[in-house]
């Protein structure tokens, strides 16, 4: 019997402390005695811990011991942490009086030092230990142990938890004691506070009584309680938790921890185990039936939260707690449905279990939850069948879960739960959408539960009855999810919620159609008054009268762009106001401006001018000051005029001649609107679509800028700017002339003189209630693109004005139309408005010059693509090396030379440097004509012989101030071939000469070239003739080397670097690509048959390699480069001061005795240059003659 009287607190685990903690006035001591047998001693056994966190690893307590609790007290022993192996020795002895042997912690101990020892090192596949470790002795293992605590926090944590249940490891520690007490009555301990230096003792820190022999039972625990646990974590997992009694916490001081015990339900229904056993039947049973038992835990397993029964049963995630578990059992044998009886009992500190609990039924379950539902949708729908036929409903539909073959059993889903949300707005419910995802939250939900059952799409098709369009709440928007579910033996195993679907009962009435309208920058169609001057006339002779007192007036209009037609003019008499009209003149083809001189009798007069375009749309009537006529007979007055379109940015109302044609406005405000837009309030209201030129300056002063040309609505106007200016500024605003209904406006994104693209500006006015907004935008006929959209914080309450700007702007031009469109909270759409269409003014598209062809009639054809829209005509440019530039043969095309040669730099195609020649001529086109529809042009030209040129084509654009420009391409002229023959069938150009003269080896091989290259005589009458294509100096001789073939050495990192290029005007040029060709000689002398003897070479073959060249460990190796090409051989003329090695390119066809043969090396044109695969360069290599037989 033993029994334990106990003064203290619950016995807590604390961490050892590096640093020196505060003073201790207390510990939570406890303790306990047993009486192994009737020959061993009483022996007490106490522990302590402080009420901090924190307990200081040098602290002593010595231990005083009061016999029969009666008398005084004597110091029993001083116990502080030790680590020597003596000591530790002593402690496991006592640990073995207690009954608690080595063998008790030995395992525990080496696993421990297995954790801890190198893992880099001797890696064991069942973590035992290494030889020099298992070695050891117990004590010298705890040793080491305590020493490794004492340097690594986490260490120090790990052997506290194992000194829970280990007395020989808590003595170590110095937080237990353990040793002999009388027997008889109860005796009493205290432990007081020790001074290792002084060896005093100090006030007391915890006092214990215990009876000799005797320990108290510890109170049955409460059955386990299985948690349930659905989720993927719980599969073939037990997870439990037990409750507290009160008399068993206030023994808890006294436990270690519990221990479940694990039956087969099937084991103990058959054999008629108890419900209730004691813990001897237990062990009986355990001993009796030893594959139906099994320790759940091997070690206590301390109790995470104290909980009274009703608690440990509450699994309510509102009331409950639904998570927590002290322990989860798995086990390899579980399976799906497989049912145990738990038993639980609690351990003292001695390793003495309680009597069991009740037993407690767990079972194993497989809860992998299936796949989650997917495509989800919900839409409010009239029903067409059922008892709610012709009613409106929120209807589901999902993608059905394939349950043909589940990758894991218990997977299958067997029917459906469908949650519905709370109606999410921002007033009742702002956190509605969080149910959904808080599992709390979403366990207050009650789903529906539905069957799985596909349709014929394979899709569940479900109707939400409950809710109707007469719910208040009808029109707010609710969340659906569904999760699948299986239903398993421990209850219905759930997938995560799908993703959410929306629904409401949508008003179904859109807002009523936005409107709005586009600023955009169009040029103005305008005519200008721009000077008058006196002129000289011939002398009138033979005019008398009236008629000698007539004034000549000289009527003269200059157009700016192509596309003015005509101009009419008008006089006005200062005496009689009655305007002459006079007109409408045409402009001739290729000019630019008219004139015309009448005689009039008026003194002074008022001169108009008015332009017409081929549109037919009229410009202003520019009209002159009154002027006095010039009188005489040799002089007369010239008016002189422009006309044709104006970009709003050129216009300087500061300038007389532009000022004439603006009006100022004054500018009342100016508003930021976001987005760059801004919005001018007007002094006064204008007529619609009214244009307005605005500009800009800070108000510290400067000049006036463009900044927008828009058109009015009323008395404001909106435009874009690049960047809403950060500093003040001052505005001012000019109205332009008004154009006629039939002028085309067409959008100018690239403004003469403004420093960025001109926006088209959109504006849109959306009804009351929008929440939503869209600027759609087409781009001709095109589809429908979405140019801007946003959402209002709240529904609009009034009309919702919205700006943006386009910016990005075809810059081929195109028809731009601008859409508005409104929605509701509910997603219903307004009609779709269009609100303008813009057509832009197209930049002109970049020329693309083919390489120029060289025609039979010795000219050079140029032809170039080019797309039509934004392009007024072309012109061609030459330059030259050298002169020889002659017109061109095209008689429309009018030359244009500057007024003196300018240096061009261009690139070569394949080249990596620039070249500069002398731009001499350029050459007009015609303006294409309005109706055409080719993109291919081209010209010719005249040219010289062996004369390089450069071309290129520059795009002239509608605005003259527009232009782009093709690439430069290199010309020569050469007569040109049949390109339907191939070659060598085609006769051959004229050859140049070149270096590398054809040879017969036999007449060079004698004396003069090594024993060692690369042709030998076999080779020599087997291929007799080869072209020397590069030569390569070796320095000293390699004759006396073992091993060595001048075929591997000297050539660098590529032998193609040793071919010898051939001259040419620009400089020298590599033989490559190139073909060999043969031509027989007659006997008469005449040229016979051409054959190639090589196919097209574009490199020659080699190998890269490391050569050991004198087989030395002092000496380093070298790289050699080694030529594998058939058609390749080396020749060396050894000199025995360095060795010139000769590469030739062989012929590799037989040769007849006593023939002769003219040989061509041919280079072709690669794939970097211009016309590729055409002969560049015929190379004379000279004539060979082959010696008779004899």
């Amino acid at each position: 019997m033993k029994r334990l009287l106990l003064i203290s607190f619950f016995a807590l685990l604390a961490a050892v402390a590096r640093a020196a903690p505060a003073r201790l006035d207390a510990l939570i001591t406890a303790g306990t005695s047993i009486k192994l047998n009737a020959a061993s001693p009483d022996m007490a056994y106490v522990v302590w811990s402080p009420p901090a966190p924190v307990f200081p690893a040098s602290m002593a307590v010595s231990v005083w011991l009061q016999p029969n609790s009666s008398g005084p007290f004597s110091r029993v022993a001083v116990v502080q942490s030790v680590k020597d192996e003596p000591a530790i020795s002593l402690l496991l002895a006592r640990s073995a009086a207690l009954g608690l042997p080595a063998s008790a912690i030995t395992t525990e101990i080496n696993t421990l030092l297995a954790t801890w020892q190198p893992r880099a090192t001797d890696i064991r596949p069942d973590n035992s230990l290494a030889p020099d470790l298992a070695a050891l002795p117990l004590a010298a293992k705890i040793a080491r142990a305590l020493q490794r605590a004492a340097d690594f926090p986490s260490a120090a944590t790990a052997l506290r938890q194992m000194a829970i249940t280990q007395p020989a490891l808590r003595m170590a520690l110095g937080q237990a004691w353990a040793g002999p007490i009388p027997q008889g009555n109860p005796s009493t301990i205290e432990l007081r506070r020790h001074d290792p230096v002084t060896n005093a003792d100090a006030d007391v820190l915890g006092r214990v009584t215990l009876t000799p022999g005797s320990g108290i039972p510890l109170t049955t625990p409460a059955p386990a309680i299985q948690v349930p646990d659905l989720t993927p974590s719980g599969d073939l997992t037990i997870k439990l938790r037990w409750s507290v009694p009160d008399a068993l916490r206030r023994q808890l001081h006294h436990t270690t921890g519990f221990i479940l015990h694990r039956i087969l339900k099937s084991s103990a229904d058959r054999t008629g185990f108890s419900a209730n056993p004691t813990l001897a039947q237990l062990k009986s049973f355990a001993a009796a039936n030893p594959t139906a038992y099994a320790l759940a835990s091997i070690s206590p397993i301390p109790a995470a939260k104290l909980m009274d029964a009703a608690q440990a049963a509450d699994f309510s995630p509102v009331s409950g707690d639904p998570s927590t578990f002290f322990f989860a059992d798995r086990d390899p044998s579980f399976s799906d449905g497989l049912q145990f009886y738990y038993y639980l009992t609690a351990r003292d500190l001695l390793g003495r279990d309680s009597e069991p609990s009740s037993r407690a039924l767990g079972r194993s379950c497989r809860t992998i939850p299936p796949d989650v539902p997917s495509d989800l949708t919900a839409s409010d729908e009239v029903l067409t069948s059922g008892a709610f036929k012709g009613e409106r409903r929120i209807v589901l539909r999902w993608s059905s879960n394939n349950n043909a073959d589940p990758a894991i059993p218990g997977r299958t889903t067997q029917r459906y739960a469908i949650y519905r949300g709370r109606p999410t707005d921002n007033v009742t419910n702002p956190e509605a959408l969080n149910d959904l995802e808080n599992p709390a939250r979403l366990a207050t939900l009650t789903p529906v539960f539905v069957s799985h059952s596909p349709d014929a799409a394979n899709r569940i098709v479900w109707v939400d009855n409950v809710l109707t369009a007469d719910d208040p709440d009808a029109g707010k928007t609710r969340w659906y999810a569904v999760r699948a579910v299986h239903d398993s033996l421990c209850g219905p195993v759930m997938s995560a919620p799908s993703p959410p679907a929306f629904g409401a009962f949508r008003d179904r009435k859109g807002p009523s159609a936005p409107r709005g309208f586009v600023h955009q920058n169009c040029p103005i169609f305008a005519a200008r008054f721009l000077s008058a001057t006196t002129f000289q006339r011939p002398p009138l002779t033979g005019q008398s009268g009236d008629l000698a007192r007539l004034n000549r007036i000289r009527l003269r209009c200059i157009r700016r762009d192509p596309s003015v037609e005509a101009v009419s003019f008008s006089v006005t008499p200062a005496d009689s106001q009655q305007a002459v009209p006079i007109g409408p003149i045409k402009f001739g083809p290729g000019t630019s401006e008219v004139s015309i001189e009448l005689d009039s009798t008026a003194a002074r007069a008022t001169i108009r001018c008015q332009g017409v375009d081929l549109h037919l749309c009229l410009s202003n009537l520019a009209a002159s000051p009154l002027q006095t006529l010039a009188s005489g007979a040799t002089s007369g007055t010239e008016f002189l005029f422009d006309t044709g379109s104006l970009s709003a940015s050129s216009l300087n109302p500061d300038n007389a001649t532009d000022a004439n044609l603006l009006s100022a406005i004054a500018i009342a405000s100016v508003t930021h609107l976001g987005n760059n837009v801004v919005r001018a309030d007007l002094g006064a209201a204008l007529a619609p679509n009214r244009s307005i030129l605005i500009q800009n300056r800070p108000q510290a002063g400067g000049a006036w800028s463009f900044a927008a040309l828009a058109q009015a609505s009323g008395a404001s106007v909106t435009f874009g700017v690049r960047s809403w200016p950060a500093a003040a500024q001052s505005w001012r605003a000019f109205l332009l002339p008004i154009q006629p209904a039939t002028c085309p406006c067409l959008h100018d994104p690239s403004p003469e003189g403004a420093s960025q693209t001109s926006p088209v500006v959109i504006v849109g006015l959306f009804p009351p209630g929008t929440k939503e907004w869209r600027i759609y935008r087409k781009v001709d006929n095109g589809p429908m693109e979405l140019h801007l959209s946003g959402i209002a914080a709240i529904p609009a309450p009034d009309t919702l004005e919205v700006s943006s700007q386009d910016t990005v702007l075809p810059p081929q031009g195109a028809t731009l139309c601008y859409y508005l469109q409104a929605f509701d909270e509910s997603g219903n759409p307004s009609p779709l408005v269009l609100i303008k269409c813009v057509t832009l003014l197209p930049d002109p598209g970049t020329p693309v010059l083919e390489q120029p062809a060289s025609t039979d009639a010795g000219a050079m054809s140029v032809r170039w693509f080019c797309p039509r829209p934004g392009v007024k005509n072309f012109r061609v440019w030459l330059a030259a090396k050298e002169n020889g530039i002659t017109p061109p043969l095209t008689a429309s095309a009018t030359a244009i030379p500057p007024a003196a040669p300018y240096s061009i730099s261009f690139r070569r195609q394949g080249a990596e440097t620039d070249e500069n020649a002398w731009a001499i001529a350029a050459y007009e086109l015609p303006d294409l004509a309005k109706d055409g529809t080719d993109s291919i042009f081209s010209l010719e030209f005249a040219v010289a012989p062996n004369q390089e040129y450069i071309v290129w084509v520059e795009a002239i654009g509608i605005k003259d101030s527009t232009k782009s420009e093709s690439s430069k391409r290199v010309f020569t002229w050469q007569q040109p071939a049949d390109s339907t023959v191939a070659w060598p069938a085609r006769p051959l150009p004229p050859g140049v000469p070149y270096f590398g003269r054809a040879v017969y080896f036999p007449d060079v091989l004698p004396g003069s070239v090594a024993a060692r290259s690369t042709i030998t005589l076999d080779e020599m009458e087997e291929y007799p003739v080869g072209i020397r294509i590069g030569t390569v100096q070796f320095s000293g001789s390699y004759a006396a080397i073992p091993n060595f073939s001048y075929q591997s050495v000297g050539l660098g990192d590529s032998p193609e670097a040793v071919l010898t290029p051939f001259p040419t005007a620009s400089g020298s040029r590599s033989i490559l690509p190139f073909v060999l060709y043969r031509q027989t000689i007659l006997p008469d002398g005449s040229p016979g048959s051409l054959i190639q003897t090589t196919p097209l070479r574009e490199g020659i073959v080699f190998t890269n390699s490391i050569w050991d060249w004198d087989f030395s460990p002092n000496t380093p190796d070298s790289a050699a480069t080694t030529i594998a090409d058939p058609y390749v051989r080396v020749l060396v003329r050894e000199n025995g001061i360095f060795d010139l090695g000769e590469l030739y390119l062989v012929d590799s066809q037989p040769v007849e005795f006593g023939a002769s043969y003219h040989y061509y090396l041919v280079r072709y044109r690669s794939s970097s240059e211009e016309a590729p695969g055409e002969i560049d360069t015929v190379l004379d290599c000279g004539i060979v003659s082959i010696p008779d037989s004899e």
